[in-house]
């Protein structure tokens, strides 16, 4: 958009889950869009090496709302646990501020920290996540990521339990390895 401004949208078109049944150890398959967001981020700050930037981020309900599978506990006797979510049914308004630094080459490292405010009476988040990645070429980069969404439990919505991480009261923390094509 400008120097320095960025404004981005993410669209998951297609989500596919797999979830066991433990009691016949079927997996069933769910295959949706998810919810949809968009958002802008500025750069504050570049000294070489390092970087920080600030972003907004809205979240706008597009997947279906209501738990499209049952989960169950591996343990006998196979209690309801919890339902898988594909989408929250709230709109989200998030802030985040990020810190970046070279680590010489094309390798760096950065680090967020953020909230999500939810509507609906959903509890709001405190975000966090921490990476380390490597640009091979112009077109091809790839990374590590730690993630963490903790629920502050202020809300007055339900709380649930979604192997998906949608829903109020949700804590997670998760790994990924991410590759980009440009």
């Amino acid at each position: 958009v400008a120097s320095h401004v960025s404004v981005w949208a993410y669209a998951p078109f297609v989500q596919v889950f797999s979830l066991g049944d433990p009691r016949s150890g079927a997996t069933s398959t769910t295959v949706t869009p998810g919810d949809s967001a968009v958002g802008v981020r500025v750069g504050l700050f570049q000294n070489t090496p390092w970087v920080v930037s600030a972003g907004l981020t809205l979240r706008v309900p597009i997947a279906r709302a209501e738990p499209v599978a049952t989960v169950f506990s591996s343990d006998p006797p196979h209690a309801e646990i919890g339902a898988l979510r594909v989408g929250s049914g709230v709109f989200d308004a998030g802030a985040e501020v990020s810190l970046g630094r070279s680590l010489g080459g094309s390798w760096y490292t950065a680090a967020t920290v953020g909230g999500m405010f939810r509507t609906g009476g959903y509890d709001p988040t405190v975000q966090w996540s921490a990476e380390v990645g490597n640009r091979f070429s112009p077109r091809v980069a790839a990374r590590v990521r730690l993630y963490g969404t903790h629920a502050i439990p202020v809300g007055d919505a339900p709380r649930v339990s979604s192997p998906s991480g949608i829903g109020s009261g949700t804590s997670y923390t998760g790994f990924g390895l991410e590759g980009e094509y440009r």
